[in-house]
């Protein structure tokens, strides 16, 4: 008899990034997630991923880059 178990995958969208403090607010939540995901699992993976985003565009923020706030928000989003 075939598995007819569907896997369930958790996806968590943010709110859209209006200023630095938010990246920093969105790497701070991140963070915490992954201290209660275990490791190697998807969901590390994805969150891991989004953790790499924020804090690319917050580097990208704080270091001046001629960026527009649009760009940071859209790169933080992923």
């Amino acid at each position: 008899m075939a598995d007819t178990r569907t896997p369930v995958i958790e996806i968590k969208t943010m709110e859209a990034v209006k200023n630095v403090q938010d990246l920093k607010n969105n790497i701070k939540e991140l963070k915490k997630q992954l201290d209660t995901i275990e490791i190697g699992t998807e969901k590390y993976q994805n969150t891991l991923k989004q953790l790499s985003v924020n804090q690319a565009a917050l580097k990208n923020a704080m270091n001046g880059t001629s960026a527009s706030m649009q760009q940071i928000t859209a790169a933080a989003q992923g």
